[in-house]
């Protein structure tokens, strides 16, 4: 891990663990194991400007449930598909805008896109620069950035 990887790593987890307990009332922890990926859904948003890339949030169904239901107070009300969409939508969107303000500037940020079985997205023009596993009581959440192959 290069000494920029270690620097964006620990900005990028303060912020997530910042918007994590503010918006959820959650701390969000680096896990004892080390997981390969995680199953369940991802968002993803695109940098392009002075840094082009991908920001990549995945997080495990019994995760996203719990952001859905505080994000819309559900409660005892079940998540619907297009609920989760938009969930997984916002909370891609609100970390992916927060890391942006890290990268070079003048960039832009798109629309996010997300896939609920977690599976589509194609990443195969970029290169992996950091992957952050994190961990709250309700379940896993993983922060990616891809950086364009030019």
């Amino acid at each position: 891990m290069t000494e920029t990887t270690q620097f964006m790593e620990k900005d990028v987890f303060q912020l997530t663990q910042m918007i994590w307990q503010s918006t959820f009332g959650q701390s969000l922890e680096k896990p004892d194991n080390i997981l390969a990926d995680i199953e369940g859904s991802e968002g993803w948003v695109q940098i392009a400007g002075a840094w082009d890339g991908v920001i990549r949030i995945k997080v495990s169904d019994d995760q996203l449930i719990f952001v859905t239901k505080t994000m819309f107070l559900l409660e005892d009300d079940p998540a619907s598909k297009n609920d989760l969409q938009e969930a997984m939508g916002e909370l891609t969107n609100l970390i992916g805008g927060n890391i942006k303000a890290l990268l070079p500037a003048p960039s832009q940020l798109s629309l996010p896109a997300v896939d609920l079985g977690g599976k589509n997205i194609d990443l195969s023009d970029y290169d992996p620069i950091l992957d952050l596993p994190l961990e709250s009581r309700d379940g896993m959440v993983q922060v990616s950035i891809f950086k364009r192959i030019k």
